[in-house]
């Protein structure tokens, strides 16, 4: 694996904390060390072919999360990362001796400084416009599309 991100014109020193990462990982869970070799090929693939304005969302479990997210910045750089999303999902309640998992990560990263980001909002519900007495038409028309404010 090592040979393959130097390969990819990534820095020796990041090759060389991926050897030692990936040969601890060996001893102690080979389907996660299956797992990021599989997607470190991917993404070194994806890379050169994503465009400038460019982004690239990676949806993972808490399982691997934080991995994956060492890896995208050694291949996309720190500096490529744009946020991490939280999906939180509902389950019924059970007995458990831990907190249950209700959530997954996505990862996003953007290729270039002037990434393409468009935003998508999805119609208020009758139960929001109720609560907030609010025309759906104008709720975000004054908003900076960045920010959101």
């Amino acid at each position: 694996m090592p040979v393959l991100i130097r390969e990819s014109g990534i820095d020796d020193k990041v090759a060389e904390f991926w050897r030692i990462w990936m040969n601890a990982l060996r001893g102690m869970n080979e389907k996660l060390l299956a797992y990021l070799s599989y997607m470190v090929e991917r993404l070194l693939f994806m890379k050169p072919i994503l465009k400038p304005a460019g982004s690239i969302y990676l949806h993972c479990d808490p399982t691997a999360s934080h991995c994956i997210k060492v890896m995208m910045d050694a291949i996309f750089g720190h500096e490529s990362f744009r946020n991490e999303i939280v999906w939180s999902y509902r389950r019924w309640p059970s007995k458990s001796r831990n907190f249950q998992t209700m959530h997954d990560t996505i990862l996003f990263y953007a290729k270039g400084k002037k990434n393409t980001f468009n935003v998508d909002y999805e119609p208020a519900s009758e139960s929001y416009l109720k609560l907030q007495g609010t025309n759906p038409d104008s709720r975000f028309r004054d908003k900076d599309q960045e920010t959101g404010s």
